[in-house]
């Protein structure tokens, strides 16, 4: 590793040393390291050759770095984020521990609470004249007096209401993808 101690003279390579170190020693999983090495070696391949890749440099572009990755690859957005976020926790705990010696403290996890499955209640309200639809309609579903009410538009075509109709069937409780069979 470099003598000087600046995050500006640390490499890549560095990093990833001082990362098999963590593994070594069991402070780091091999998974820990390989999913925080991992994102920041995605978001680093967009460096051109004669840009800095530096990890100080890195560090404080990170942000423009992640935009570069998301629109030149075209990445999803969300990915970007997290990757960006790994890469940061990486760096910054990296380049704490060249320059104090000393890793910095590790945040416990707050414990997860468990999901509840929300109800979803559709909201109708009446339709206006004005509005270009006919009157609120309600179908009946099997048992216990449950029914969908709905409200198309006056000139809804064939194939509009068949898309409707295939996103309602994802939406059943007992959707199975392997049996859904199209018109």
């Amino acid at each position: 590793m470099t003598n000087d101690n600046t995050a500006s003279n640390l490499s890549l390579a560095d990093l990833q040393e001082w990362a098999d170190i963590r593994v070594a020693r069991g402070e780091w999983s091999k998974s820990e390291r390989n999913r925080l090495l991992g994102a920041l070696e995605a978001l680093m391949a967009v460096l051109i050759e004669d840009e800095p890749s530096d990890l100080g440099y890195v560090l404080e572009n990170l942000d423009s770095i992640r935009l570069r990755w998301v629109t030149g690859g075209n990445k999803n957005p969300a990915t970007g984020q997290t990757y960006q976020g790994r890469a940061k926790r990486v760096l910054e705990t990296f380049v704490t521990y060249k320059l104090t010696g000393k890793m910095p403290a590790r945040k416990t996890p707050a414990p997860h609470k468990p999901k509840s499955k929300a109800k979803v209640t559709a909201v109708v309200s009446a339709p206006t004249p004005a509005s270009g639809l006919d009157d609120l309609r309600s179908f009946p579903l099997e048992g216990d007096g449950r029914d969908i009410r709905y409200v198309f538009p006056r000139d809804a075509k064939q194939v509009e209401l068949r898309r409707f109709y295939f996103h309602l069937c994802t939406l059943a409780v007992d959707f199975d993808p392997a049996e859904f069979q199209t018109l």
